[in-house]
């Protein structure tokens, strides 16, 4: 009586991987194979982020946002940051990550210094400057804060 059992065991288990070996073999010939997608990065046009001086920066740039300070693509190992620019003056400066909003106002010269806070991770910043007369000048910036303690 234990021979039959061992060998039916056997016999089962010989017949379940015969089963599912067949299966899988049909379902690999039977899937077409996807073609291979070759994909080329594009280049998407970003606005312009220019480090300058706040010295250097006069009323010329009455029609720009002009983002001083940090430098796009920046890697920062403080989750508190200040981002300081120049834009028309007297404008609300409104800057949105992806889980708060900071608000801040430009001087008679345009300069603003509006300090945020990060998270860990990518951060993409969107600064926006809204004049006397409702016009709107934005900017994006890329900013990774690293928790990571070295």
């Amino acid at each position: 009586m234990i021979k039959e059992l061992l060998l039916a065991i056997i016999i089962g288990g010989l017949l379940g991987f015969g089963v599912t070996g067949g299966y899988l073999t049909l379902r690999q010939k039977s899937q077409t194979q996807d073609p291979v997608i070759i994909s080329q990065p594009t280049t998407i046009p970003s606005p312009t982020i220019t480090n300058t001086l706040t010295s250097d920066i006069d009323k010329t740039t009455n029609d720009k946002l002009t983002i001083v300070s940090p430098e796009n693509n920046l890697l920062v190992f403080n989750e508190n940051l200040n981002i300081t620019g120049n834009t028309t003056s007297d404008s609300q400066i409104i800057i949105n990550t992806t889980t708060e909003n900071f608000t801040g106002k430009s001087d008679q010269k345009g300069y603003f210094d509006v300090p945020i806070k990060l998270q860990g991770g990518l951060n993409i910043i969107k600064i926006s400057a809204i004049d006397i007369d409702g016009n709107q000048l934005d900017t994006e910036l890329n900013i990774t804060y690293s928790t990571a303690k070295i």
